[in-house]
């Protein structure tokens, strides 16, 4: 990947990658982290409360599969937030890059 002046990478993955979801920077991961510690949590003692003093807490497959779902659509929204701006990004260094092109020309051509 090509590397910006100050030697910090602009683009940190590469988008052929499958684990793409789970980089850091600029992904829902950094987001989801607190939340979904606060969840497991809840379902470890959800289990141990289920196996220990045999009661049945009313955690069904379905309510999982919706929050997953959800979970889900969360993660292709922020993606393509993050498409959004790397898209924007390239445009806006395209336009800098043109003018400085123009400047360098028309200093070019003033010097004749």
């Amino acid at each position: 990947p090509a590397r910006a002046a100050s030697g910090v990478e602009m683009i940190r993955y590469s988008r052929n990658s499958a684990w793409v979801i789970f980089y850091w920077w600029g992904g829902i991961v950094r987001s989801l982290v607190r939340p979904s510690g606060v969840y497991l949590v809840y379902l470890i003692a959800c289990y141990y409360m289920e196996s220990r003093f045999d009661l049945v807490l009313g955690v069904e497959r379905s309510s999982i599969n919706t929050l997953g779902g959800f979970v889900m659509f969360l993660l292709v929204f922020r993606m393509n937030q993050c498409m959004l701006r790397h898209v924007h990004g390239n445009s806006l260094s395209a336009s800098v890059f043109s003018d400085l092109e123009f400047m360098v020309q028309a200093f070019c051509t003033h010097m004749k």
